[in-house]
């Protein structure tokens, strides 16, 4: 947590109990990972985005649930295009019965993806056609299960998101990110 010198007010917070660091860097990764850590040699991790996704995962990122310690990375849509406050929609790991991919708008499920065949989530074969991106959807231990992905060729981008009407979508171009705006510039999806 870090707070105004003057006012005591906090203004950026990890929201995780993670053991504080004495220097602190943050970066962010090539991966897109932004970290905060330790600058010192040993390089310390006290936190990292991918463990707190908001309504995107990108490749390496993972979303899972764990039944033993109420541990969950979801992916949640925000309010609207321009606020990126939690929506009403959450993509995420059902753990009760055979693990798969739930919807859920509020506490309501609205879709799920049916169980894992060990290529592709049974209710979306399409997965098993996929030749750019690998999934993988494993237990971590018999009480946690993982989702994530790998894109096969690095020279493509690709990401997932939840938008504000509860769609998933997959979004992936070729090449390099072309930088649009100057600093502090506002993107849309279509810039």
């Amino acid at each position: 947590m870090q707070k105004d010198n003057f006012s005591g007010t906090e203004f950026w917070s990890s929201g995780a109990n993670s053991v504080a660091v004495s220097n602190p860097v943050a970066q962010i990764r090539d991966d897109g990972n932004f970290i905060v850590r330790e600058a010192s040699g040993n390089g310390y991790q006290a936190w990292q985005s991918y463990d707190v996704p908001t309504d995107t995962i990108l490749p390496g990122m993972r979303f899972c649930r764990s039944t033993a310690g109420g541990f969950n990375i979801n992916l949640t849509a925000w309010t609207s295009l321009s606020d990126p406050a939690p929506g009403d929609y959450v993509l995420g790991v059902d753990m009760d019965g055979v693990p798969e991919e739930f919807l859920w708008a509020g506490m309501q499920p609205l879709w799920r993806s049916g169980p894992w065949t060990g290529l592709y989530l049974s209710g979306v074969p399409q997965m098993g056609q996929e030749n750019l991106v690998e999934y993988h959807y494993e237990p971590a231990t018999p009480q946690q299960f993982v989702y994530s992905y790998t894109v096969r060729d690095s020279s493509f981008l690709s990401r997932i998101t939840l938008n504000s009407s509860g769609q998933r979508s997959s979004i992936r171009s070729h090449g390099s990110l072309r930088h649009r705006g100057g600093p502090n510039a506002i993107c849309s999806p279509n810039s």
